[in-house]
């Protein structure tokens, strides 16, 4: 009998999470086909090189939406377990490291900036040498 009323549990399923990085390594953001079973989502972020845990329970509505806060460059154990009346799943857990990025401007940008600069003082250099000559052409013709 205990068998059978654990098999006909109303608990949801386990998640099936991805985990990306972001924002420079200073925040994740999980994704998740939705699990219609569950009413809302615990996560809970244990950092492996010390630190203290986080755990955080979010609305399935905001799950997609939201993002967790942690530290660069630590790596992060992510359990994720789904929520209804009936109690939690089991936990879903995966392993990431985050990492600091750089922000980095690449040349392909940064050319056309520099060449449309050069080319700007060409042409006021272009313009002023053309007055300047303009100018020296009518005071010696005119005086």
């Amino acid at each position: 009998m205990l068998l059978f009323s654990l098999v006909r549990s109303n608990v949801p399923s386990p998640p099936n999470v991805n985990v990306t990085v972001i924002n420079c390594g200073r925040r994740i953001k999980l994704q998740e086909k939705p699990d219609w079973g569950a009413d809302s989502y615990q996560v809970k972020l244990t950092p492996l090189n010390g630190g203290s845990n986080q755990t955080f329970i979010v609305p399935r509505s905001e799950f997609s939406d939201t993002t967790f806060p942690v530290n660069s460059n630590t790596v992060y154990d992510v359990t994720v377990r789904a929520k209804n009346s009936a109690g939690f799943s089991l936990g879903t857990k995966k392993q990431l490291k985050t990492t600091a990025g750089t922000f980095k401007i690449e040349e392909h940008f940064l050319l056309p900036i520099l060449w449309g600069g050069i080319v700007a003082v060409g042409v006021i250099f272009r313009v002023s040498l053309v007055l300047c000559l303009l100018l020296l052409f009518t005071f010696y013709f005119r005086f």
